[in-house]
């Protein structure tokens, strides 16, 4: 049963070890065709990881990877007994009971003297006789022992105790839920299960849906492998509409139609065996943002064009009205977070087309990545593993078991992860030397006993928030955001989450004392500064919000729902460290689904708000990235090579004139600030990443046209910010970053602003065109 255990740990870390090289690969080949292949084709990438982890025996290729990397012979070489010598004299007759026969103890021996042992002597040492030759001596009860455990078998015990207890927690977890769920009433009226079928039929599922609230989940969540059941936060019907209700369904039938419950089960299960590489743990966060996407863009597929903002809002209003405490479900926790809910609002806002050249690279990097690792070592190749008589011959079978091989540092959660939930609910996260222990209180809301230690020996417990697990793990940082020339110690932990949208609150402790210091709460200082005001007219609902001189002015063609007096900032705050300070991020809500602003929080070394940004928030939120833009820009300019470079503050999109010298190239400009796209010569604005909805003048080729459509989305922003134009002039001249210079009056007040005409982003300047 031993030498069992041991060929199995050692056919664990062999496949760790390929399925790493594959992971890098899979990485590779997904940062380079990211902007080419769609989410689902993206996704598909992992599924030879999945395959090389679940299958332990493959063929062999003289096309496998491992022909040039000798993994196969090297961890079999490192893992098997050391030999015995050769001659005659290493290999004993085998014992036989006539053979053999067990002395009666030896008399304490002494020395001439009489007094005392014999050096190097043991009184409790028995002696056997082999063949009749006497002078063996029956090991010790220590020797015994040592030969019990060898580090190849410590290692393999630890490994075996490890993923056992994974498995079993989260069994136990998942059957606890099971049981705490089995009687909740299905819910049965007639708008939920029309709303149920018309989506199941236009999913193409044929398994029927069940849907039922319960307070065990704070998120919709799909369960059940065989009776699958959509299971809603406890009064979620009461507050979505039957559109909102539509975009849930739709994306928990895509998992279902995908089939990711049961891959992800397996997924769960081999992560759990191979719990040791922390590679696994973060190719499974970035799986699950792949699955997410992908589910998205399935969902969308059935909605018309015009709902891909509303469905972008669904998941917004899901994580401000539905994140409400609530006990946890045993589950483990694959990705999240910001970055990765940036992504999907990118894919949802800029789709990628399934084109007949994207399926072929999808297909192409399959098969390359599946007869390259998905197969082992030929005979005779380097990679190729030595018999197990070979292995016990060869010279470098003769020393020791290393016990510094792949799983000798990874009992402890790795750096940026944690282990899975255990079945009393405590998490640890590590990173570094810093540990983070997170365990209930008992209470029915979010608090837990949090404790954390860093390698000085030092320790301190806190009470705080936490709903790391599900909503994903506490992110650890070191940064000097005070300026005192010593590290902080930044915890960012999550309370909440909606579908992929998370609440976080921070920590910031001295890495000397552990003690926590103060940091200013951004949502109650945002909530006295900010000045907006919210009015409905005309079937018509204008929004306008002010911080520090700067308006966010917005026009939306309804008034119904559940609109606020004013803009306000609740629990949706994201914390990260960016450069040597810390920001916070948030947005502003004005009714149950409208987010129509963005704030930007900068912190001094006081840990005091110290810059403040109000932005629109849209679909994409600015500041956006070099990459941000690329992506958003595919699609939406004409055909034809053109370039990317920074451009100052700017990015500059550059067309090349024709070949054929038919036509001009052209230059344009993108303001991240805004994300609007203007001309480079003259600054005319010309289309907006940032609001997806708003129209495209690039298309307008009259400059007649293009004046009066400029005028209408100016006047939206004229209203909504109690603006007046002064003079007959349309626009007062481009300032060079997608702003349009307008003269207006506000409150009897004559003044010159700056306006983004596709953000509602606007701000009073002095007038550069003065006395010219």
């Amino acid at each position: 049963m031993i030498s069992l255990l041991e060929d199995l740990f050692v056919k664990t870390l062999l496949l760790s070890a390929m399925g790493s090289v594959l992971f890098l690969l899979i990485a590779a080949v997904r940062l380079f065709l990211r902007g080419r292949l769609s989410p689902g084709w993206l996704c598909l990438l992992w599924l030879p990881l999945v395959l090389r982890l679940a299958v332990p025996w493959i063929p062999q290729s003289p096309i496998s990877l491992f022909n040039l990397v000798p993994l196969e012979r090297q961890l079999v070489m490192e893992s098997a007994p050391p030999a015995a010598p050769s001659g005659p004299a290493s290999s004993p007759a085998p014992l036989s009971l006539d053979q053999t026969t067990i002395a009666e103890p030896v008399p304490p021996q002494t020395d001439s003297s009489g007094k005392g042992f014999a050096p190097g002597t043991n009184p409790y040492r028995t002696s056997i006789t082999l063949d009749g030759k006497k002078g063996v001596s029956a090991p010790t009860v220590r020797e015994l022992l040592a030969d019990t455990f060898s580090p190849l078998r410590t290692l393999a015990l630890v490994w075996l105790t490890v993923a056992a207890g994974l498995i079993a927690a989260a069994i136990r977890s998942s059957l606890r839920f099971a049981a705490s769920v089995r009687h909740t009433p299905d819910v049965e009226s007639p708008p939920v299960q029309s709303v149920l079928e018309a989506c199941r039929r236009e999913m193409g599922v044929h398994t029927r849906l069940r849907l039922a609230e319960t307070g065990r989940v704070r998120v919709p969540t799909l369960y059940g492998l065989l009776r699958p059941r959509l299971l809603l936060p406890e009064g979620a019907l009461a507050s979505l509409a039957e559109s909102e209700l539509r975009h849930i369904v739709l994306h928990e039938l895509a998992h279902l139609k995908r089939r990711d419950i049961p891959v992800n089960g397996l997924a769960s299960l081999l992560l759990a065996l191979h719990w040791f590489n922390p590679l696994f743990h973060y190719a499974a966060r970035l799986w699950q943002g792949d699955q997410e996407a992908a589910c998205d863009a399935l969902a969308l597929s059935r909605l018309a064009p015009g709902e891909r903002k509303a469905y972008g809002f669904t998941l917004l209003k899901l994580a401000e009205t539905l994140a409400l405490p609530c006990l946890r479900a045993g589950t483990v926790r694959l990705a999240g977070g910001r970055r990765e809910l940036r992504r999907r609002m990118i894919l949802i806002a800029a789709p990628r087309q399934t084109t007949v050249a994207g399926i072929a690279i999808g297909l192409a990097a399959i098969a390359i990545l599946t007869g390259c690792t998905l197969t082992g070592a030929s005979p005779g190749s380097a990679g190729q593993a030595p018999s197990a008589a070979g292995a016990a011959s060869s010279p470098a079978a003769a020393g020791p078991a290393s016990p510094a091989g792949p799983a000798s540092s990874a009992a402890a959660p790795t750096d940026g992860g944690s282990l899975s939930p255990a079945s009393d609910g405590t998490v640890t996260v590590r990173s570094g030397d810093i540990v983070l222990t997170a365990k209930p209180t008992g209470a029915q809301d979010m608090s837990h006993h949090v404790t954390i230690r860093v390698a000085e020996g030092q320790s301190k417990k806190f009470v705080w928030n936490y709903g790391g697990g599900i909503t994903g793990d506490a992110g650890i940082e070191e940064a000097d955001i005070n300026g005192d020339g010593v590290k902080e110690i930044v915890i960012d932990v999550p309370i909440g989450s909606g579908t992929g949208v998370a609440y976080h609150e921070v920590h910031v402790l001295s890495r000397l004392t552990l003690s926590e210091l103060p940091v200013e709460d951004p949502v109650k200082a945002l909530n006295e500064r900010l000045r907006s005001t919210i009015i409905h007219r005309e079937g018509r609902t204008y929004i306008d919000a002010e911080l520090d001189g700067k308006h966010v002015s917005r026009v939306y063609d309804y008034t119904e729902g559940a609109w606020g007096s004013r803009v306000g900032f609740g629990s949706i705050v994201y914390y990260q460290v960016a450069g040597d300070h810390l920001r916070a991020t948030l947005a502003g809500q004005a009714s149950m689904s409208e987010f129509p602003v963005q704030v930007l929080a900068d912190y001094g070394p006081d840990l005091k708000l110290a810059h403040i940004t109000l932005s629109y928030n849209g679909a994409v939120q600015p500041p956006l990235t070099e990459e941000d833009v690329r992506s958003l820009l595919q699609g939406k300019l004409p055909q034809g090579e053109w370039t990317l470079s920074k451009d100052g503050n700017q990015y500059l999109v550059q067309y090349p004139d024709p070949p054929d010298g038919n036509g001009q190239g052209m230059s344009l400009r993108v303001n991240p600030l805004t994300g609007t796209v203007h001309d480079r010569t003259s600054g005319a604005p010309q289309f907006s990443l940032a609001n997806r909805e708003a129209p495209d003048l690039l298309l307008i080729r009259n400059g007649t046209e293009y004046l009066a459509e400029l005028d209408k989305l100016l006047q939206n922003v004229l209203d909504a910010g109690g603006l007046k134009a002064a003079g007959s002039d349309l626009i007062n001249g481009f300032v060079g970053d997608g702003y349009v210079l307008r003269k207006v009056t506000r409150d009897g007040r004559a003044l010159t602003v700056k306006i983004d005409p596709f953000t509602g982003q606007w701000e009073e300047i002095t007038d550069p065109f003065a006395g010219r």
